[in-house]
């Protein structure tokens, strides 16, 4: 009994805590959204439609319009647009693999020619070059 024998000390100890914790609790600002939504007009999709034609790349015409990069390609398909694949031409096939050869990394080639690594990878395996594993080994 000898613990509990002071509740009045006990009752404002937790009086304490609970204004302390609701006054803190009271100041806070609503939390931002994290994501908002682009909804673009009819305008904007012929815009976005017209420069696809013209070869503007997805990611630039993403971040020009304010919307994610599926939702070019969606728009695209919609209009029955071919889908753009950033093909490697037989000559950047072979600067590639004399870059990859010299010991520079898919990476690296890739934004040289600027395309993705694993487009680099793809385009090198069909030209058969061997491959180096991440320590810089063949295979």
């Amino acid at each position: 009994m000898r613990r509990y024998a002071n509740l009045t000390w006990h009752r404002r100890k937790i009086e304490s805590a609970l204004s302390v914790t609701l006054s803190r609790r009271t100041d806070h600002a609503p939390r931002p959204r994290r994501h908002v939504q682009h909804r673009l007009t009819k305008q904007q999709a012929e815009a976005l439609v017209n420069l696809y034609r013209q070869g503007v790349k997805v990611l630039d015409l993403a971040a020009m319009f304010q919307v994610h990069r599926s939702t070019v390609i969606k728009i695209a398909q919609r209009h029955q647009l071919p889908q753009h694949r950033l093909k490697l031409t037989p000559d950047k096939v072979e600067h590639a693999a004399k870059l990859y050869r010299s010991g520079k990394s898919l990476s690296t080639i890739g934004v040289e020619l600027g395309v993705h690594a694993s487009t680099v990878h793809a385009a090198l395996l069909k030209v058969d070059v061997p491959m180096r594993n991440q320590h810089g080994h063949n295979h």
